[in-house]
């Protein structure tokens, strides 16, 4: 296992001279994110709204992040005032860290920003920030850098696969039996639905079995988590 510590500068500005100290960011609006056009969110749950996503490239166990709102005097009132954190290792199956509020920045070179939330070593490799609301109208939403540090495994330690977990009778109205291709399958899973919504969790210890005749029939994904390793494998249930 790898033991890594990077802090990934999502934002960052192109001029470091400008900023002599790092937990500072510089007044201009271009080393900053500004949405003045709602789109279609990523994340189904938030519909077409103000939104960054993040791709790291590789999956990371996530820890703290500060944020740094807009402090360009032009702009300070587009600075977001509440938003939504969302990750996710794969596109389709999103889980939310929270809601969180962020003070409005000063207009300044010498301003600071805020360490609001930390994902507790959480795996993902996709980052999503919504704006909920903003110092202004709302007509723009955004902030000016994220910094998200991370330790412990990369993806050359964490392999995150399909097809080596088998679920039968597939499709099924009552019970689902899981076995796994390496026999270990021992794990906590949580059972997604077609939206990505977080359905039902629990832990497959001795039996290896999930009662789904609650579930509506419909597509879903089982994710099993096992040390260092995440394995999925999509089921149906019909009625």
């Amino acid at each position: 296992m790898k033991n890594i510590s990077v802090v990934f500068f999502l934002l960052f500005a192109s001029q470091l001279s400008s900023q002599c100290f790092m937990d500072r960011h510089n007044t201009s609006i271009t080393d900053s994110w500004l949405s003045c056009f709602k789109s279609i969110n990523p994340n189904p749950d938030r519909f077409s709204s103000h939104w960054i996503m993040y791709d790291l490239g590789n999956y990371y166990k996530l820890s703290a992040a500060t944020i740094w709102n807009l402090n360009n005097p032009e702009f300070a009132d587009h600075g977001v005032k509440t938003f939504t954190v969302d990750y996710a290792t794969e596109l389709d199956v999103w889980k939310t860290l929270g809601e969180f509020e962020l003070e409005q920045a000063g207009v300044s070179s010498k301003y600071e920003g805020e360490q609001v939330f930390n994902f507790d070593d959480e795996f993902a490799r996709y980052v999503l920030i919504t704006s909920l609301d903003t110092y202004g109208d709302g007509s723009c939403a955004g902030f000016s850098e994220l910094r998200i540090e991370t330790s412990g495994v990369s993806r050359d330690d964490i392999n995150i696969v399909m097809d080596q977990l088998i679920i039968n009778p597939n499709p099924s109205n009552n019970i689902i039996n899981i076995s796994c291709l390496d026999v270990m399958c021992n794990a906590s899973f949580q059972i997604y639905n077609a939206e990505g919504q977080l359905i039902s969790e629990g832990e497959i210890l001795n039996e290896k079995k999930i009662e789904v005749s609650s579930l509506p029939s419909g597509l879903y994904l089982c994710v099993l988590d096992r040390p260092f390793q995440r394995i999925s494998q999509k089921f149906q249930v019909i009625h």
